[in-house]
């Protein structure tokens, strides 16, 4: 009877193992729906309500909104999650202008990020109590993302903070499947972070430059025919030209490449829209920058990429006289890919034709009930 009963109680266990799954699964379907209305409604306040921004009574419940919206729901697992996000921040940018932005910031930031030369991350113990000083203000006459940057964490500085949301919008190019409007507000939402980040005369631009770099370095290897990364970075470095010209010498050298890639590829292994998007930046960076340096950066940048393909060319060639075995096993991996793929789309054809043969015999079959 021990045996049996222990028998018994180690099922009973399994099963509530198994529906705790379902619970945790039907918890989780619950919570990600319950996410995105809440930030429906979220949007809809701030479009036809926006004054309750403002009232000092709700502005505790708004920095806790905001911050869960921030840490939850701009990297979430659903699209539609992240795209009322970003639509949320969007709103929320559009209310301040980020020159105003700025002049209310300087008075929270520490003295080592008033200085050009700042490349820290993380601030040092003098630092945090200045922050905290300076928290000590009446912030709640402030716009409601200054309060929310200068309190989420007083470690850090705000522009810190301002970087990681960069960050964030970076990392929601990466999924292929987005549509233009997601796109563009992500687009819109960077180009208002960077341009608090680049009139703060701070170094903390430098890396969404790089990232934004590796982001169009990676779809034009990786995924060549997908132009949804490129096509917005290239927007963005417009933008930002269009604007603020004259604080972007220095990081015309990580702009032109980009450009240069785009305007001087094939136009068999390109699509021709992105092409002439280059072609049009890069008229837009002839009008408002200096065209004398902006031609020698672009001539060098060019003759750096032709010499680097001719290495390449020639290490190839020298690897096929060689080692002629590691070339041959190149080619195979080639056309293996080349078969399977055509093998994918005929499949793929070939269930399509079945679908739309089943469904011509359905419409005919009611058809025929029709008449009779």
């Amino acid at each position: 009877m021990i045996k049996e009963n222990g028998i018994y109680t180690h099922k009973i266990n399994n099963i509530e193992y198994n529906d705790d799954n379902n619970n945790n699964d039907e918890q989780q379907k619950f919570n990600d729906q319950y996410i995105y209305h809440l930030i429906n409604v979220l949007i809809y306040v701030i479009k036809y309500c926006p004054n309750s921004l403002e009232i000092l009574q709700l502005r505790s419940i708004w920095l806790k909104l905001l911050k869960l919206i921030d840490e939850k729901c701009l990297l979430h697992p659903h699209i539609w999650v992240r795209f009322l996000s970003t639509q949320f921040f969007g709103l929320l940018f559009e209310r301040n202008k980020p020159e105003d932005i700025i002049q209310h910031l300087k008075k929270y930031l520490p003295k080592e990020d008033n200085n050009s030369n700042s490349t820290t991350t993380i601030e040092n113990g003098s630092s945090r109590k200045r922050l905290k000083k300076s928290i000590q203000s009446n912030l709640d006459s402030e716009p409601l993302f200054i309060h929310y940057i200068t309190t989420f964490d007083l470690s850090i500085s705000p522009l810190i903070k301002i970087q990681r949301l960069c960050f964030c919008s970076c990392s929601q190019l990466k999924p292929s499947d987005l549509t233009e409007e997601f796109c563009l507000q992500i687009i819109k939402n960077l180009i208002y972070l960077s341009k608090l980040l680049i009139l703060s005369k701070s170094n903390y631009f430098d890396l969404v430059v790089k990232r934004c770099y590796r982001l169009t370095t990676y779809e034009s290897t990786k995924y060549p025919n997908e132009i949804t990364r490129r096509s917005s970075i290239l927007k963005w470095i417009a933008a930002l030209i269009l604007d603020l010209s004259s604080y972007l010498t220095s990081y015309l050298k990580s702009f032109l490449p980009i450009i240069e890639r785009e305007i001087e590829r094939d136009e068999t292994t390109i699509n021709l829209s992105l092409k002439t998007l280059a072609q049009d930046v890069f008229d837009v960076f002839k009008r408002h920058c200096d065209i004398h340096l902006i031609t020698s950066i672009y001539a060098d940048i060019a003759k750096q990429r032709r010499t680097k393909r001719l290495e390449r060319k020639q290490k190839l060639a020298v690897l096929a006289i060689n080692q002629p075995e590691i070339i041959y096993r190149k080619k195979r991996l080639k056309q293996t890919k080349r078969l399977g793929l055509g093998k994918k789309k005929r499949m793929k054809a070939i269930e399509n034709a079945k679908k739309n043969r089943r469904k011509k015999s359905i419409n005919k079959i009611s058809d025929d009930m029709d008449d009779f």
